[in-house]
């Protein structure tokens, strides 16, 4: 997977939080957890949407959504507006395939066992650099839940 940043790692462990959950989740709302001004677009989206296509999978950007109108600013590349029934209802289609997906990542152990091998990797290189690894729980939910924990442990609050 490609190489995220501190700021956009925490974005993106939100982010899978919620498509767990079948949940979207406000711009406000992610920026306050990131500790990220909401300003203009932001590029932290942009490389999650890149990185998630790069590894085959659907854009996690699609969870973030704008507070008055519940859709995203930008859909598959392009502004989101609440009037374009169609492109609202593809939207919707792609938001419901989104959550599919990670639900059968949650039950399927072949996709499963190729995300830790990601997320081994990624644990591998902050080990030699001294950060420490998620820790490990007794089911799935538990380990789904102490991931969040250990990675909004782990950010650096410091960087921008």
């Amino acid at each position: 997977m490609r190489s995220l940043t501190t700021a956009q790692t925490i974005i993106r462990d939100v982010l899978i939080y919620c498509a767990r959950r079948r949940r979207t989740v406000t711009y406000d709302d992610l920026a306050e957890i990131a500790g990220k001004r909401l300003r203009g677009p932001w590029k932290d989206l942009d490389a999650i949407t890149k990185a998630e296509g790069e590894a085959g999978r659907p854009d996690l950007t699609w969870v973030a959504v704008k507070k008055k109108t519940g859709l995203p600013a930008k859909y598959m590349g392009r502004e989101l507006i609440r009037k374009d029934e169609r492109r609202v209802g593809e939207y919707r289609r792609d938001l419901e395939s989104l959550y599919q997906f990670w639900e059968r990542i949650a039950r399927d152990d072949s996709a499963l066992r190729l995300l830790e091998r990601e997320r081994d990797a990624a644990f591998d290189s902050r080990r030699e650099s001294g950060d420490r690894p998620c820790s490990d729980s007794f089911d799935r939910q538990d380990q789904d839940d102490q991931d969040f924990v250990d990675a909004i442990t782990d950010w650096d609050w410091d960087e921008k």
